[in-house]
This record gives structure tokens, sequence and C-alpha cells, in this order.
């Protein structure tokens, strides 16, 4: 078969379908040519790369193909068979053209129902790619290619690489030729059309149609199917020879092709060079019903066509001899250069004998297919048989194909190589119906109602403060990641296909990264607003729980859209024991980038979990309305060790598949379990009690949100406050030096009481040796207002008048760390209006040259602070010189402007105080 751009047959379609309406009223296999025409005319428009899978179905009784020994009969249902399959998936790729149609898909079925093998059959537009899908791996085998259409790519890939190999011939042959109706010639017994020579004469020319009683064919775009701008030989839709043009005393006859990129340039050249009166008409798609109308009225009508196809199979058709065949005959002529001198071509096509061509790599990883592949042969008269049916069955291949299995068993069974000894093994596999599976099937189904009716709770109570204060959006999320959890539980405990294995992939990350990715936002908010227990209303995460979990399921989409694609998921057998195996979901596709998706899921997952937890424990000691941070510390807890003991168990060699299935359920049974009833169900009941003991709903502003109208105003803290202290015996050797640090915990470890004085000074005492606190501050923060790297510190503050003025300072996480006490080198000054406003509570604080920004619990504290401090130091301040004052004062205008740090660590912490106990 010679053409360049083979990209489909004219009968290659099989499907009925009606073409341009009822102006086609045509047989339904005429019909069905049509439509091929049709495929292959939009195929010249350009190359297709993408493969159209074709359909397989079941066509041999298990029974018949269990006598070869690849597959077995189950005890259970007989009607369904057993086999281990092999870890090799094959791909056939089937040729846009009947025969290749019609012996693929006998290929494929003996390969899926007498061997158990999982085949694919894909169909390309571009046949010319064909050698470098095989050599790359993108199919398994071809097993009708025309090696003289394409020697150099033979030389290529199969003599030069051995990329390719050669699995031998097809067994029927191919042939392009002219041919006449025999029909005509049945009807002329006096007359010679069998000899190219015939058509010199003018009583045999006479019988043909006069050039122009035709009309050539046409693209969808109006211009002609042989345009002039591709093919310059062509004028008018048409190729007219120099011996026809301008010689009405000579008038020449028609010449029928389907298209001119069928084999191109040969025939017009062959009329050229043996002086032939023939004009070359393209006809396109009204090229099958004008030969069939030919041939059924005894007309005499000469054109182009090949074998092995349907039409030379079932229509009488004569072959036309042309010159012999020769090499050196086909050397003189280039498709490129048609009509101009000394291109010539002069002689027949030679007869193709056809071959089959497969991955070298085939005969280790699957010598079966390997061997059934290399004696699979097709004669003649079985390849006219296939074609002659393909007509009778609405052009179905696969019919056709099954058609001739049930036909033939004589000659297909020599194909079958020999199982290996016990290859058969039983098939074990989870029932739904078992007391494990339906026991694990009810956990999850109660998991899942009761997420469902938290869902009415959360609806009930979504204005009571357990539930408003807990953040609404993040339990509505819980139970969304619970239900699909569920959900791929239940596809875990039934049989696996590749839908089931699908679906639990999908509904598992989903439910993993909703729950974590809102875990994540929320515990991070949490921590950068509470980290040093603070309190304030209106939390970013509430305005951005959202999107970045959204954010987060579209990048999980769309990296399992692409491996769905590409690994092509599915049940892969795995043994079980010598008589027994069974059927996991794994990755079937051994491309690179297959590997590359099933990893970087993995990796996604994994950072999520482990980022969340890690969120999840840094907020465990804030302290949070209705204990929340315990809560989702402890859930993410749990979540860590399922998901560690469940991916563990997964990856491990050694664990059955059924250990595998039931940890995986009940960890993730557990683990979602858990997330309700502790970040849901738990809110909800708080709200249950509160509401039943007349507990107030939730305040909302003018913006409809809870906490402060309109978000622009402080509660009152919560956790950090200012106290007083009534008295505490100061030890005579506390105090080493002017300004030195000293161990004061002793101090305060009395000084957690409140004092009397209503205006936070302390109460009135007679006892001169009493050491009096002036002003106590609990659980504030401290910052560096300047410094690379600045973190929060939660400090207890104590400011002393008397014996002697002292600033205590201690540190409330470490323990072990000592209370510094400050007597000189201290200053106090308040933040600028404008920083205020954005961070509020705030007063700067300089000690031994250190500057620190100090968060109290509102501005008013914040004011007293520094008012005390240069009260008390300002006798010690005076003692000290002028130019100390003025590097305070210069200090503090450069700290207020931003330029010492200030600006940005009170923007920084600003972000962080921007929220409430609503957190997330």
């Amino acid at each position: 078969m010679h053409f360049s751009t083979k990209n489909a047959h004219p009968c290659s379609l099989r499907r009925r379908a009606s073409v341009h309406g009822a102006a086609h009223r045509l047989h339904s296999d005429q019909l069905t040519l049509v439509l091929a025409l049709l495929l292959l005319l939009a195929a010249t428009t350009g190359a297709e790369t993408q493969a159209k899978r074709r359909t397989l179905f079941s066509c041999l009784p298990v029974a018949d193909a269990a006598s070869f020994g690849w597959v077995g009969l189950s005890a259970q249902d007989p009607s369904q068979p057993v086999i281990q399959q092999q870890s090799a998936r094959i791909t056939l790729e089937i040729n846009p053209w009947l025969s290749a149609n019609v012996t693929t898909y006998v290929a494929a079925l003996l390969l899926q129902d007498v061997m158990g093998v999982n085949v694919s059959l894909s169909e390309y537009g571009d046949y010319e790619n064909t050698f470098g899908r095989i050599a790359t791996g993108r199919v398994d085998a071809n097993l009708e290619t025309w090696p003289n259409a394409r020697v150099a790519l033979y030389q290529q890939y199969v003599v030069q690489l051995g990329a390719v190999e050669d699995l031998g011939l097809v067994g029927y042959t191919g042939k392009s030729s002219w041919y006449i109706p025999t029909s005509a010639v049945n009807a002329n017994p006096s007359k010679i059309f069998d000899s190219w020579r015939s058509y010199y004469r003018a009583d045999v020319l006479a019988l043909l149609p006069l050039a122009g009683t035709t009309t050539p064919a046409r693209k969808p775009d109006g211009s002609w199917l042989c345009d002039t701008a591709t093919f310059p030989y062509c004028t008018n839709g048409m190729f007219v020879p120099p011996q026809c043009q301008g010689n009405p005393a000579t008038p020449c006859r028609e010449f029928w092709s389907i298209l001119p990129t069928l084999s191109p340039g040969s025939n017009e050249q062959r009329i050229i060079s043996l002086n032939l009166p023939l004009v070359v008409v393209y006809l396109g798609y009204d090229f099958l019903p004008a030969v069939q109308s030919c041939a059924a009225q005894g007309s005499a009508c000469i054109f182009y066509y090949w074998k092995p196809e349907v039409l030379v199979s079932t229509t009488a058709l004569t072959r036309i001899n042309l010159p012999e065949y020769s090499s050196t005959c086909l050397g003189n002529f280039s498709a490129t250069r048609v009509g101009q001198p000394g291109n010539s071509l002069t002689c027949d096509w030679t007869v193709e004998l056809l071959a089959k061509l497969g991955r070298p790599a085939l005969v280790t990883e699957a010598p079966h297919v390997y061997n059934l592949l290399r004696f699979l042969t097709f004669r003649d008269v079985d390849i006219d048989a296939l074609l002659a049916d393909l007509a009778r069955t609405s052009y179905e291949a696969g019919n056709a194909a099954c058609n001739w299995i049930m036909a033939n068993r004589n000659i297909w069974s020599s194909w079958i190589p020999a199982p290996p000894a016990d290859y058969i093994k039983t098939l074990e596999q989870i029932e739904p119906n078992s007391p494990l599976s339906a026991s694990l099937l009810t956990a999850t189904a109660g998991v899942a109602v009761a997420a469902i009716l938290s869902a009415g709770g959360l609806v009930r109570f979504a204005r009571h403060d357990p539930i408003v204060q807990q953040t609404p959006v993040y339990q509505w999320l819980v139970v969304v990641s619970v239900l699909l959890a569920g959900g791929s539980v239940a596809a875990l405990l039934v049989p696996a296909t590749t839908d089931i294995c699908i679906a639990r992939t999908w509904l598992l990350a989903m439910a993993w990264t909703i729950f974590l990715g809102a875990t994540t936002v929320k515990t991070w908010y949490t921590y950068l607003t509470f980290g040093n227990r603070r309190m304030s209303v209106n939390p970013p995460a509430r305005r951005v729980l959202l999107p970045a979990v959204g954010i987060a399921v579209a990048l999980d989409a769309t990296m399992l859209a692409a491996w769905t694609a590409l690994a092509d998921p599915g049940p892969t057998a795995t043994t079980v024991s010598a008589k027994t195996f069974t059927l996991v979901c794994r990755p079937r596709a051994t491309k690179s980038t297959a590997y590359a998706l099933t990893t970087a899921l993995y990796v996604f997952h994994s950072l999520l979990l482990l980022t969340a937890a890690r969120t999840a424990r840094r907020i465990r000691r804030v302290r949070l309305p209705f204990r929340e941070n315990r809560a989702v510390a402890g859930v993410m807890s749990v979540v860590l060790v399922a998901g560690v003991v469940a991916g563990s168990v997964s990856l491990s060699p050694s664990v059955t598949y059924l250990a595998e299935a039931v940890v995986q359920a009940v960890a993730t049974i557990v683990a979602m379990g858990t997330a309700l009833g502790a970040l849901v169900l738990r809110p909800i009941w708080e709200a249950h009690k509160a509401a039943k003991k007349g507990g107030a709903k939730a305040k909302t502003g003018a913006d409809g949100k809870s906490g402060a109208s309109g978000g622009s105003k402080f509660e009152t803290p919560r956790v950090a406050s200012s106290t007083i202290l009534e008295s505490a015996t100061l030890p005579s050797t506390t105090i080493e030096g002017p300004s030195k640090g000293i161990n004061l915990r002793p101090v305060f470890g009395s000084a957690a009481g409140t004092g009397s004085g209503a205006d936070d000074r302390p109460a009135n005492g007679d006892d001169p040796t009493a050491v009096m606190a002036t002003r106590v501050g609990i659980n504030y923060a401290m910052q560096k207002v300047s410094g690379v790297f600045r973190t929060w510190t939660d400090v207890h503050l104590l400011l002393f008048s008397s014996p002697c003025p002292v600033l205590l300072i201690a540190n409330v996480k470490d323990q072990s760390a000592p209370c510094r006490a400050y007597t000189t080198n201290l200053q106090a000054a308040k933040i600028d209006a404008n920083l205020a406003k954005t961070f509020p509570g705030c007063f700067l604080l300089r000690v031994d040259g250190t500057g620190w920004i100090v968060q109290t619990t509102d501005a008013a504290a914040a004011d007293n602070w520094v008012a005390e401090i240069e009260t008390i130091f300002k006798d010690v301040a005076a003692t000290h010189s002028p130019a100390q004052s003025m590097s305070m004062k210069l200090w503090s205008a450069t700290a207020n402007s931003g330029g010492g740090g200030v600006g940005r660590a009170t923007a920084r912490a600003g972000s962080r105080s921007r929220g409430g106990s609503t957190v997330g």
C-alpha cells in the first residue's frame, strides 16, 4: 500500500450514522463506507496524535477458554473466569482500515478470553508514527504494517536501532491495483479488459465515462479535494495528463480515485508514462456509491483500489495487469516531480508482505503474549472470510472477529502457548456480606449518620457561642471530609474494579485534603493570633479558610486527574498463596510520569498531614474558649498516628491484602470518628447544654459578625490581665546590683493575688518592711523592636516603687529562667497614635539599651504603665546624663515612625491580634 497520508482507509468506520441528511439514501454497507471516507477526509487536514480507545468485549464462553489452561472456572459462579493476570498490560495499536481492524480484534479477544491478559486497543490517525510509538512503549504491537511503504522507518527502527522487533508476517498479502467491475467484463465477452494496453483501443475506451461526466469532490470549505496549491498537477479538482490537454480529436475517459493522498502521484505518473488517455477524477465521499452503482449496472469504470478490503472481498472485480514491478522502475519515480522531465513510472505495484511489529521487551515482560503474536497467522481465505462477514455484521470488527473465532477453533488453537505449571489460581477477595466487612461497614455507616445529624445540629445552634466561637466553617468542612472518608471506606470493602479503584483514591484524597487543609489554616491563624496569649475579634482565618482549602482541593484534584489519566489505576493481580490471588488497586502504567505523579500525591498529602499536626501541637497550650485548642491538638494526634499506621501498612510487602484493607478501614474510621466527635459533636453538645440553661446567643455587630460591632473594637481580653500585688516580703538579699537581673521567682510565687485598690494601686499597709507593688501585669507579651529574629515571649511584669524602684520581668513558659530585676537604664514611651490603631494596648520599653514592644490588655493599661514607670523612675533618670534622656527621645520618635523596627513588629503583631475568640 503506497500513500503518504494514510490516516484511514475508506472502509475504516463500522458504526452506522446519517451523512448529509436524506441526500444520501444508500444501502447500510454503502453508508458505513461513506462514513469511513468522512473520517479519511477529516484526517487529511492534520495528523491525529491522540489515541482513540476501542471497546473490547468478551467472546468465548469461559468453559471453552478454560480448556487451554490459562483461565479457570470460579466455584461460586462458573460463568466467571478465574485467572492469574500478568503484570504487563498490553496495548495493541489498531490501524484505521478494516483488514487490520478484524485481525487485531481476533488477537485481542484471544489474549483476553483465552489467556486472561488485560488488553487495550488504541487507534491513532498518524500511521506514520507507528514505529515511534512501539519504540517508546506507547503501544506494544501493531499487527498489520506495510513495510514497502515505510522502508526507511523499517531500516531505522528494526534493522539499525533494534527498538522495534519484527514478529513475522501476518500471512495474507497486500496489493494496490487498478480494477474494473467483472460485470462489465462479462457483459462484453469480445473485449479484453484485464490488460493496460486495452485502454488504447477506442472500442474499450468508449465503454468508460467520458472525461467531465463526473463532478470532482470538494472539501468542506468549498475548495477542490485535489487543490493546485497542494498538488500542482491538479486542475479544477482533476488531473489532466498532457495527452488529454487541448486535443478534442481523441477525447479522454475518466479514471476514478478516492483521494489524491492515497499513493500520491503514482497513478498520475503511470498515466503520463504509459500515455493512456485517462483523466483522474477524485470522488471523495462519492467514490464507493459510484463504484457500486457502476458494478450493479454492468457498466465499465476503471479505478484505483487495494486488497485486502471489503470492497474487493464482496464485489466481483477484475484486476488490470500493469507492466511487471521492478525496483529499477520504482527508482525512477518521485512523487514530488509528477509530470516533470526525467520522472517515470511504468510498472505495477509490488505485492506487500505485511508484517507484525512489537516491542522487543515483550519476550521477557510477557512471553506468553509475545508467543501468541508470533504464532498469529491468517491465510488469504481467512482474511477474505473476515471481511465478508464484516460487511454482514454492520461493519463491527469485534463481532466479525468473534464469529471467526467461534467458527475456526482448529486454526487459532495452535497459536495458544502452553501455560506454566500451576498457573491457575483462585480469586480471593473481600466480600461485602462477610462478617468482617459487615461490621466495618456498620461502623462506617454509624459515623456517616452521626455526620449527617451533626449537620442538623450546626444549623440549629448556628448562633450560639460554642458554635460561633469554634468556627462554623471549619466544622462544616470536617463534616464533609468525614462523609467523603466514609465513602472511601465503603469502596475499600467491595471487590476491586477500575471504577472502584478510582473512587477509593479520589474520595480518600479529597477527605484528607479538606480536613488537613482546613485544620492547617485554622491552627496556623490561631497560633498567630493567640500564640502570645492575647485575645481579639474578627480573626483573619475566617476570611481565608474557605479560599485556602479551595486552593488545596483544586491542586489535589488537578494532580488526581492527571494521575488517573496517566497512571491507569485499576485492579492488579497479586499472589496471596500458591493457589490463590487477589485484586488490589494499583497504578498499572509503567511510565515514569505515572510514578512521578504517584509520588507527588503521596508527598502532597504527607506534607499536609505533618503541617496540620505541627500547627495543632503549637496551639495546644493556647487558652481558647471551650478548650478548642486541646480538642484540635488531640484529634491531630490521633489522625497522625492513623495516617502513619495506614501508610506503613500499605507500603509493607509482608502485610496481606486483607490485613491492609482492615487496617486502612479501621484507621480511617477512628480518625474521622474522633474528628467528628471532638470538633463538631462536642461544640454542638456544649451549645445544647448552654441552650437548656438559657445561655445567650453569640453577640453580633452591625456587620453581622460575632464580636464587637464592625470589628474595629477590642473585646476585654480573657487571658492577659493587669492586677495588683497587695504585699510581698522582699528578702534583703534579692538585689545584687543597680541594673542586674536577679532571681525573684519566690516573689512571683505569691504575686498572683489581686489587689483591692479600685485604681490598680496597692492597698495601704502599715508594715514598713513590706514591699509595695505599684502595678502587676500577668500574661503580657514582649518582642524586641529590631533584629532579624524577633519572637513574642510571654511574661509577667511587676513594678515596685518601694523600698526602691524595681521592674521585675519573668518568663511565663520557661519556669527555669530567672526573674530579672531592673533598677536603672529603664525608660517607657507611648506608641504613636497611628500604630496604636492597628496594635492597641502596646507601649515601648527600653531596658539596658535594648528596645522592646510590650503588649498589655488595652490602651489604657499601656498608658498607665508608661505613666507609672516614668513617675517611679523619674528620680533615677534625673541622675543620668542629658545625653541618655535625648537618646531615649530620639529612639522613641524613630521607633514610632517605623525606623526602629516597631512599625514592622507592630504590623506583624497587628495581623496576629486582629481576631477574637472565634478563631479560624
